[in-house]
Formats: structure tokens, sequence, C-alpha cells
């Protein structure tokens, strides 16, 4: 079994590679998340159009709500991507590699707004309150799944029940998980059709493949 990033899990899926998803980790309660496109409050956008020739910042290309999903929905406004947005090197997006960095980068003033993780603006300014109070969230993704732990749909069906159950039996509710696994309450099942709507954001409009981010440096 693997513990794959959502969009590394898709990849493997489109490129043909035989996994499927068994669980993800539930987070605060949650079996999923949402990609926020934010600015700071004193700017005067309402709509995502009003993001057209401005300078919008994004995590990284493999980001599903640092970047895919949020491209989704400014495509989905009428807006070309890179095009119709102020980067660095014009024709290319500008990535600065942590959800983090997005979110100070907005909060100083050194981009329009930014792809981020719902919830990022309350994570960096959790010791300061008072600052995410300067920050709004202008448009929503929709939900994206956690990260599945996937196995080879080879493997048999009882050696993936019994990963499955190994999985299902972790508690965190009444014991704190580790540090480093980041909130963790357990796990969930989950199917290979929960992770459908990534593909669609990895597809994007026709007219939008052939459009390719170029990664430069990770801090504004």
């Amino acid at each position: 079994a693997a513990w794959f990033g959502t969009v590394a899990y898709i990849r493997a899926r489109m490129a043909g590679v035989p996994v499927e998803p068994l669980v993800c980790p539930v987070r605060k309660k949650k079996h999923s998340y949402r990609g926020a496109i934010i600015c700071r409050k004193d700017k005067p956008y309402k709509t995502l159009t009003d993001l057209k020739g401005k300078r919008v910042a994004f995590v990284e290309p493999s980001s599903a709500s640092g970047y895919l999903f949020p491209k989704s929905l400014l495509v989905h406004a009428g807006l070309k991507i890179p095009g119709d947005i102020v980067s660095r090197e014009f024709g290319e997006v500008d990535f600065l590699g942590k959800h983090d960095t997005v979110v100070v980068a907005v909060y100083l003033g050194k981009y329009d707004a930014g792809a981020v993780y719902n919830g990022s603006i309350e994570n960096v300014f959790q010791g300061d309150p008072k600052k995410s109070e300067e920050l709004r969230t202008l448009a929503l993704t929709e939900p994206i799944y956690n990260e599945p732990i996937i196995v080879l749909s080879s493997l048999s069906k009882e050696r993936k029940e019994l990963i499955k159950k190994a999985f299902l039996s972790l508690d965190y509710t009444k014991v704190e998980a580790p540090p480093e696994l980041g909130g963790l309450n357990g796990f969930e099942p989950v199917e290979a059709k929960d992770y459908d709507v990534v593909i669609k954001a990895l597809q994007g409009p026709s007219s939008d493949k052939s459009q390719r981010g170029k990664s430069s440096p990770k801090s504004p």
C-alpha cells in the first residue's frame, strides 16, 4: 500500500497504472477540503472576472487546491490562465511553492489574489488572528477528497480488506495522532469514482489543455 497525493494518484490512473484507493484520512472530522481564491479585504473585487489583468499567485503545478481546481474556476469564469493574469514572465504562471507563502504574499500586497486550500489563512495567522481578518475568500472550489491510501488492483480481495480494516481501526478522536499526520482523526473508505472530479480539473476545457505553467522561485 502507498499513501499517495490526490493528484499523483489521478495522474497514475490516467497513465494506466492499475491502482485503486481503499481509504482516505479524515482531518477535523472531514474527508475532503476545498481550494480557495483569496484576496485582501481592501480590494474591490466582487467576482473572479475582476481578476483579469491582476497578479495571481499559485502554489505548484501538482497542487489540487493551490492550482488545478482554482485554475478551473478562473477558466470557467472566462479568464485564460495564464494569459489574462499578470506574472513575472509573460505566458507563465507564478508558483510560490507553499500555501503559506501564497497567503503571506497576498497579505503583503505582492499579489492581488492567490490560490490556496480553504483554511490556510487561519492556519498562517493562528498566532495573530487580527491579521487573518485583513484577507477574505473570493471563491471556493468544489470539495476535493483527501489523499488516498492506494494498492495495486491485482492485490487479492482478502488482502485489500485486511489493509482497509487496519486503517479503519485507527481512531484518533480520543487519542492525539502523531503530529506529522497533520491533525488526523482516522480514516474513511473511498472509491475510485470519488476522485473523478480531479480528472476533470486536470483535463480542463479543451481550449486550455495546451497551456502549461512554469515553476518560479518558491518565495514572492
